[in-house]
């Protein structure tokens, strides 16, 4: 599915970009653009933030914008 339609990120690329190291919006946005055209996605891109925060071997110290 596509969080960002600006910059066509889907949620699969976020969750790599996760696995990644992407702990933050901040990151996210970095490292594949996400959330940085319009904004209408950031609240969708924090949901699967905190949605992954489930994943194993992956650890938040912080979900912070």
């Amino acid at each position: 599915m596509y969080v960002c339609i600006c910059f066509a990120v889907t949620d699969h690329e976020i969750e790599t970009e996760v696995r990644a190291g992407a702990r933050t919006l901040r990151e996210i946005a970095k490292r594949c653009g996400a959330g940085t055209g319009c904004g209408s996605c950031v609240h969708r891109i924090y949901a699967l933030l905190c949605t992954y925060d489930t994943v194993p071997g992956v650890t938040y110290p912080a979900l912070t914008a």
